[in-house]
């Protein structure tokens, strides 16, 4: 999807998710940043849970996976 696709999903989802629950499953990691909690999987068991920049995702699975997808 292109950058403009993007930026209309994410707007919109924004609007609509106030005082609601909503599950988005994402693979590029740079779109968790908005989300309150991100559960990180592992082999269909949450491995670790919390927000973008909180522990435990300082060291972390969701570390590793972050900085590869940085890595460009």
């Amino acid at each position: 999807m292109d950058a403009r696709g993007e930026h209309q999903i994410f707007t919109a989802l924004r609007e609509m998710a106030p005082g609601r629950i909503t599950l988005v499953v994402m693979h590029r990691l740079d779109h968790v940043r908005m989300a309150d909690r991100i559960p990180v999987l592992d082999r269909g068991r949450v491995r670790e849970e919390g927000a973008f920049d909180q522990p435990p995702y300082e060291d972390g699975l969701f570390a590793e996976l972050y900085a590869l997808s940085q890595d460009r």
